[in-house]
């Protein structure tokens, strides 16, 4: 078994972040303050990210600074 004791400077990426993270990372590139088709499509992912992020802490998505 192997231990990874230095999670204060990086850390593993947990597998259902990185399966929701993949198509941005590799396809859905787009920089969310652009309108062209690529940039919305980011922009709504980042706005969904704040909505869950903040549902999880009882906050208004506004709060939610990515």
């Amino acid at each position: 078994m192997r231990a990874y004791l230095d999670n204060g400077t990086t850390t593993q990426v947990a597998k259902e972040v990185l399966d929701a993270m993949l198509p941005y990372l590799t396809e859905k590139f787009g920089h969310p303050l652009f309108l062209y088709s690529l940039g919305q499509e980011a922009a709504d992912a980042v706005e969904k990210s704040q909505k869950t992020i903040a549902d999880t802490l009882n906050a208004r998505r506004l709060e939610i600074f990515l």
